[in-house]
């Protein structure tokens, strides 16, 4: 519980900083987009490298590629339940590619990975950076697909979503974890250095998005409440559901990393995506906020029921 809130209070110091930033104007919201391209280009492909840079470990090997096939099964499912929710509640065509990106994908790289770490151990972490690997993949192909959706000002091709910043991380993170070739170590500084600016630097950036919008309006959008409970609550309920009926041995960490994975709020990049592509970045930005807000108690009641 603790941990949850460290987290949380961690994520929120940053969105606040942010949005004080830009509604004192020290920063202008016009740079949103242009912060945005460097966490996507530089930034956060250079932190998907760094957490696949470790040691090779065997007898995670198996678990490794359960979790990579599951994880994309996971992603498949969640956009089917996405689809079905914006069809159900007559999103907009604009806003619906933020709805299915929420209902698809988490934030389980900033929080995935510390919650891991501290419920799971080492192996827990591990295995959710492979499962992040799919994550990452996906959300910068599909995903930004699914953003540009309604905005006919964007035509991306698609070498354009697949051949990318992250998805070269993604593929050049796997050949250095496999081949365990060796990186020097004033290198690796440099690059865990300038990796360490993304986790931040992304909360800013929703901060600044937020501080477009008046902060009350968050609280009184409707829809927002229900795209909340899709995330927050619905999801992990039928991934639970699920997972309590297929056959994974007892000391296997998947269920439960799953789980943990499908109760995280929405990730910054919906964000970071929307603002570079100038698509619905107030959902997106509202959604960060809201999902994250409520996950200090929706986490802690997920995962009761891991045990």
């Amino acid at each position: 519980m603790y941990l949850v809130l460290e987290n949380v209070v961690i994520l929120f110091v940053f969105i606040f900083l942010g949005y004080f930033l830009g509604k004192k104007e020290v920063i202008h919201t016009y740079c949103t987009s242009d912060l945005s391209n460097f966490l996507v280009k530089v930034a956060l492909p250079i932190t998907i490298f760094c957490s696949m840079i470790r040691p090779f470990e065997q007898s995670l090997l198996v678990e490794s590629i359960h979790i990579f096939v599951i994880m994309i099964i996971f992603h498949i499912v969640c956009l089917f339940i996405g689809l079905a929710v914006v069809k159900i509640c007559n999103i907009k065509t604009v806003q619906a590619g933020v709805w299915i990106f929420i209902c698809m994908f988490s934030n389980n790289g900033f929080m995935g990975f510390p919650l891991s770490q501290s419920i799971y151990g080492n192996s827990g972490l591990f295995l959710m950076a492979i499962g992040n690997v799919v994550s990452n993949f996906l959300i910068f192909s599909v995903g930004v697909k699914l953003l540009i959706r309604g905005n006919n000002t964007v035509k991306l091709s698609g070498r354009q979503l697949f051949y990318n910043n992250i998805n070269i991380a993604v593929v050049l993170g796997l050949i250095f974890y496999f081949t365990q070739w060796h990186i020097p170590e004033v290198v690796m500084k440099i690059l865990k250095d300038l990796g360490n600016l993304t986790a931040p630097l992304s909360m800013i950036v929703v901060g600044l998005s937020i501080s477009k919008s008046n902060v009350k309006e968050i609280f009184k959008n409707k829809k927002i409440y229900i795209l909340t409970f899709m995330r927050l609550l619905i999801i992990p309920f039928i991934t639970i559901v699920v997972v309590r009926m297929l056959p994974f041995g007892r000391t296997s960490l998947i269920p439960g990393l799953l789980i943990l994975i499908s109760a995280l709020p929405a990730p910054s990049s919906v964000s970071i995506i929307s603002e570079q592509y100038n698509t619905d970045t107030k959902t997106a930005s509202q959604s960060i906020f809201m999902t994250t807000l409520f996950s200090l108690a929706t986490i802690p009641l997920v995962m009761y029921f891991v045990k």
